[in-house]
């Protein structure tokens, strides 16, 4: 009887412990996949934000800065965003608010460098990457900080090649304060020009005109990496 009982128990408690795997694989599962569906919807927006802004017309300034900086890139104006983005692989493409014609030239130029830089640096294959990783590891907040500050080290070392090509520290700042409102749209998969989050941060390293070192996004690659290790180990042992 004893050992019936006994017996009962310890499957019982098996049983109770796959249910508990099965349960954590299907969470696991379902948030991967709602992950990757909002990753694709964001991505199909950016696909009718760019058919629907319209070639933009640049002056003799910004054009020569255009074929200096990144002459593959597209250029477009549109209405319904309110900061610049920039995305696409073979063909990269520069999204510039309607308003940022009202803005001086100079902030313009500021503006259109630093998305231009990005497209030149095809920063969107590494940002598609980090979106994958993200999705896949969606559960794990090293895997989130981690990428925020790949992220920043990308956007501080495009701050700091930008200012050195338009030689005006002051301007790219006001540009950057230009856009520090701006509500970002809802679905947007690609980086923006003023992120909130890393907005202070980034002003404050122009004020102290700190030199970003490749270093720390080597380093924080690395990390990311290892991370990525760990938490692969640990599903895997899960299972």
């Amino acid at each position: 009887m004893t050992a019936a009982m006994t017996g009962a128990r310890e499957h019982l408690a098996g049983a109770e412990r796959v249910s508990a795997a099965t349960a954590a694989v299907w969470v696991l599962m379902g948030g991967i996949l709602a992950k990757a569906l909002w990753l694709l919807v964001g991505l199909c927006r950016l696909r009718s934000l760019r058919t629907a802004g319209t070639i933009a017309v640049l002056s003799d300034d910004l054009a020569l800065l255009q074929r200096t900086v990144a002459p593959a890139a597209d250029v477009r104006w549109h209405e319904r965003i309110a900061q610049p983005v920039t995305f696409g692989l073979a063909r990269p493409v520069v999204l510039l608010p309607s308003r940022l014609r009202e803005l001086p030239p100079d902030v313009q130029r500021a503006v259109l460098c630093h998305e231009l830089l990005h497209a030149a640096r095809r920063d969107w294959r590494s940002i598609l990457i980090e979106e994958i990783v993200r999705t896949a590891f969606w559960f794990h907040p090293a895997i989130w900080w981690l990428i925020a500050r790949i992220q920043l080290c990308r956007e501080e070392t495009v701050d700091a090649l930008a200012v050195s090509i338009t030689a005006s520290r002051r301007l790219y700042m006001q540009a950057l304060l230009a856009f520090a409102d701006s509500t970002p749209p809802p679905l947007m998969a690609a980086p923006l020009f003023a992120r909130r989050r890393h907005l202070v941060v980034r002003i404050r390293q122009l004020s102290q005109e700190v030199v970003m070192s490749p270093r720390r996004i080597v380093f924080s690659a690395a990390a990311l990496l290892a991370i990525i290790a760990a938490c692969g180990w640990t599903v895997v042992s899960a299972l």
